[in-house]
């Protein structure tokens, strides 16, 4: 584990590919633990002689709330993004060209 003197270390660009790697191993981990509860679903519909669709037959998703945008691209004004979920790629074309989240704040 890399402690707080090693990050000081590092220049701005491989604090970024850090953060960019970090990222990445976040969403694949994520995405393994929902592939992983999937199979568990599966498997317990199975033991119990059903499908996984009538397992979760009347289970109700909460309503999404919407949330207000506080990115936009500065090249096409319709493109904006609330901060939330995965960076859409005019962010990370915007970072990677150097510019940062105060930049595109609405």
């Amino acid at each position: 584990m890399l402690d707080i003197n090693e990050l000081s270390d590092l220049s701005d660009a491989e604090l970024d590919e850090l953060v960019k790697n970090v990222e990445k191993v976040k969403h694949k981990r994520a995405q393994q633990q929902v592939k992983d509860l999937q199979k568990q679903a599966a498997d317990l519909a199975a033991a119990l002689g059903v499908t996984p669709e009538e397992l979760l037959k009347g289970v109700k998703k909460a309503p999404r709330k919407t949330v207000a945008p506080k990115y936009r691209n500065p090249e096409n004004a319709e493109q904006t993004w609330s901060g939330r979920g995965n960076r859409p790629a005019w962010v990370v074309a915007a970072l990677e060209a150097g510019k940062s989240l105060d930049d595109l704040a609405i």
